[in-house]
């Protein structure tokens, strides 16, 4: 049986599940709830199986907190989240989304993203806590320009 994926805005309720989603996924999840009303959530019945967060800064976003299920990872729901992410920044009248990752620098750049000199980051995401110390500094910068989208 395929499985019933649904892509729903963050609720408080969901909070922990996220945080634990991420936490057993090796990805920072000790500050999340300060940004978590622009999160969303990928949920199967009543199970949080994946989420992408935002977080805004002016006229620029960071992306961050994208994980799915291991167990679901070919179902396409990292797309989905991605695209519903993308979608909602360019509403918010963002101008170019920027991230960090460990793992994932080939999923971005087959998605449109592009490497970033971490110097180069605006100061707004260089104040970020993900910037600034929850994310280990070989991670990869990157971004995308919301602009032709």
């Amino acid at each position: 049986m395929k499985n019933k994926i649904e892509l729903i805005p963050s609720e408080i309720k969901y909070l922990e599940n996220v945080k634990l989603l991420l936490q057993e996924n090796e990805l920072p999840y000790e500050d999340i709830d300060v940004h978590f009303a622009n999160f969303i959530l990928a949920k199967n019945e009543n199970k949080i199986v994946g989420a992408i967060g935002l977080e805004k800064y002016n006229k620029v976003g960071l992306l961050r907190s994208f994980v799915v299920n291991k167990s679901l990872r070919n179902e396409k729901i990292g797309n989905k989240l991605l695209t519903t992410l993308l979608n909602n920044a360019i509403k918010m009248k963002l101008e170019k989304i920027y991230l960090l990752t460990t793992t994932a620098e080939k999923y971005f750049l087959n998605n449109g993203f592009q490497i970033e000199d971490k110097e180069n980051l605006p100061y707004e995401i260089k104040q970020t806590k993900e910037f600034k110390g929850l994310c280990p500094c070989s991670a990869v910068a990157m971004s995308l320009g919301l602009d032709n989208l």
